[in-house]
Formats: C-alpha cells, sequence, structure tokens
C-alpha cells in the first residue's frame, strides 16, 4: 500500500500479517499483549501516524490496543505498517 492511499475510513485487506514476526528489543510491548491483524481480513482505517522508525503506521476501527510508553514518540498505541495491507476496491 502506498501512503498517498492511506486515509481515514479506507478498507484495507492484511496481505501478511504478524504471525512470524519477532519482539524487537526496543518495543515496550509483546504480541502476546496485543490485538493484531489477521491475514485475508478486512480494516477500516481509523488513524494514520508517523511510527518511531519514521515510517507511517496504521490504526483500525477493528483493533483498538493498550497505549504503551516508547522512548520514541511516547505514549503511543502499536500501529501496524503499510507494507502489510492493501486497499480493497
Amino acid at each position: 500500500m502506498k501512503p498517498e492511499e492511506a486515509k481515514r475510513g479506507v478498507r484495507v485487506r492484511c496481505i501478511h500479517d504478524y504471525s512470524q514476526t519477532k519482539r524487537r528489543p526496543t518495543d515496550p510491548w509483546s504480541p502476546e499483549q496485543l490485538s493484531l491483524p489477521k491475514k485475508s481480513k478486512v480494516y477500516t482505517i481509523r488513524d494514520i501516524i508517523i511510527a518511531g522508525d519514521g515510517d507511517f503506521g496504521l490504526l483500525f476501527l477493528e483493533i483498538q490496543n493498550p497505549i504503551f510508553f516508547h522512548d520514541i514518540g511516547g505514549n503511543r498505541e502499536p500501529c501496524f505498517g503499510l507494507s502489510r495491507f492493501e486497499v480493497v476496491e
């Protein structure tokens, strides 16, 4: 998915889920603490934020996670990378 396609209300399909993703040492959360997108499921973009690594991250209406303190960006909800989603036509 391209950054210019990411807008509130846009419906997207997960094409690469987080089932094989390992926790990065800098992440203040573990996957067990989160609700994560599932492959082939469709989600509605709730918000687009700049993630700690400078990339865009997505938040969804269908998934809400706890707020965690992160060294980069302070208190925020974990977000999901654009490359894991495609726009549903």
